[in-house]
């Protein structure tokens, strides 16, 4: 019975801590190059949204825009809100 306790008490000793280990000792990405990937997207996202506001406050886009019945002001103001795909 005594053997039977410690076999068990380590069986599950290492099931509770081996996936914690392991899951230590991967790495898909380093956090170097992960924050580099962010930050890019972060100022191409911020580049993106300057040129759509600059080609939004073009006097040409905004007298066809007019005649159209849209709003140049709610279009700008709805640049805030896309991201990814809708954005580029």
């Amino acid at each position: 019975m005594q053997m039977f306790r410690r076999i068990l008490a380590t069986t599950l000793a290492v099931i509770l801590f081996a996936p914690g280990t392991w899951a230590q000792q991967i790495h898909v990405i380093d956090k170097g190059a992960l924050d580099h990937a962010v930050q890019h997207r972060v100022s191409q996202d911020q580049a993106d949204r300057e040129a759509l506001r600059s080609f939004l406050s073009d006097p040409t886009v905004r007298r066809v825009a007019a005649k159209a019945g849209l709003s140049t002001e709610r279009a700008e103001a709805a640049l805030s809100t896309l991201q990814g795909d809708d954005l580029r």
